[in-house]
């Protein structure tokens, strides 16, 4: 239950057990006495009434056809041609970003100095 101050209207939440037979309260705020009835909570409403279920259509008959198995899709096939092509341009660009990090090992080292440690790693120091 909310309780408010009649004096300063400071608020209070109550349990309503603490209230039962009328108490004489006071206020934190001001130090107001007054005496509190706690008043019955309103009786529950009652529920309503579930909706009458709805009436379930009757199956559809099914058809009565010869259940035949049916052959997976053979898987397609990438052109051989384009794949080689694309493998050997994946190559030849990993090759040339490993040469580029060898021939560009000074300026590497000055721009980023943990790349040192990489190159010592390597066995290129």
């Amino acid at each position: 239950m909310r309780i408010l101050c009649p004096q300063c209207q400071a608020a209070y939440d109550v349990p309503d057990r603490l209230l039962a037979g009328g108490r004489l309260l006071r206020c934190v705020k001001c130090r107001h006495e007054w005496r509190e009835e706690a008043v019955a909570p309103p009786p529950p409403t009652p529920a309503p009434e579930p909706a009458p279920p709805r009436p379930v259509p009757p199956p559809i008959p099914a058809q009565h056809r010869a259940h035949l198995p049916i052959d997976p899709p053979e898987p397609a096939r990438r052109g051989g041609l384009a794949l080689a092509a694309a493998w050997a341009a994946s190559g030849l660009v990993l090759a040339g970003f490993i040469a580029a990090i060898l021939a560009y090992r000074a300026p590497i080292t000055e721009a980023w100095p943990p790349a040192a440690r990489l190159y010592l790693l390597l066995g290129l120091g």
